[in-house]
């Protein structure tokens, strides 16, 4: 479904011509748009599905980044047991009631133990860092998309005003021309009348 739509200046052009006489009738529109309801109204639907679909995202990242907030603490906890492995380890290799074969073997044990841990330390640090991103690039998003669909908001709101205005012009102009036609038409039969009669019919 199509509109056509007249702007405002080439109607008030339209509208001083016809004042002048009978010109105003055989005038037309020089130009003229047209605005495809349809697909404005399925930008509409674009937009807020983008919307919708920022919003989930943002929720889920904002999920991630309390879980990362969770993990922080995991983290500190973990690093706490890594320092009192540490400090197992050396009161270990001063405790003398252990021989030094068992002494390897245990410090074996804690520093693969603490090997461990170090890289779960790494692994959740770099899982932390990468949902801050993801947070921070999603809200820009979302912002910008924001911003973009109350421009777009905006511009409909005046292009409708534009054409309540212009129908409101067009309205004026047909009911003149209506009650022009309607004056020179009972002119006519006015004058025809008045013929015939001095005629004798």
């Amino acid at each position: 479904m199509s509109r056509r739509v007249y702007f405002e200046d080439e109607l008030e052009a339209r509208r001083t011509r016809g004042a002048g006489g009978s010109r105003g009738r055989s005038q037309s529109v020089e130009r003229s748009n047209t605005f495809d309801a349809a697909t404005m109204a399925g930008r509409d639907r674009y937009t807020e599905s983008e919307l919708d679909q920022l919003r989930r995202e943002n929720q889920y990242l904002r999920i991630q980044v309390r879980d990362a907030k969770d993990d922080r603490s995991y983290v500190k906890k973990l690093e706490a047991e890594r320092e009192e492995l540490f400090r197992e380890n050396i009161k270990l290799r001063q405790t003398s009631d252990y021989t030094s074969d068992n002494e390897a073997r245990k410090d074996a044990k804690l520093r693969k133990k603490n090997a461990k841990l170090e890289a779960e330390i790494n692994t959740l640090k770099a899982q932390l860092a990468n949902a801050r991103d993801k947070a921070s690039s999603s809200r820009k998003n979302y912002d910008d998309l924001l911003r973009e669909s109350q421009r777009t908001e905006k511009d409909l709101l005046r292009r409708m005003e534009i054409m309540r205005n212009n129908n409101a012009l067009l309205e004026r102009e047909i009911s003149d021309l209506t009650r022009g036609i309607s004056a020179a038409t009972s002119n006519t039969t006015s004058g025809l009348e008045e013929r015939f009669y001095r005629r004798g019919y």
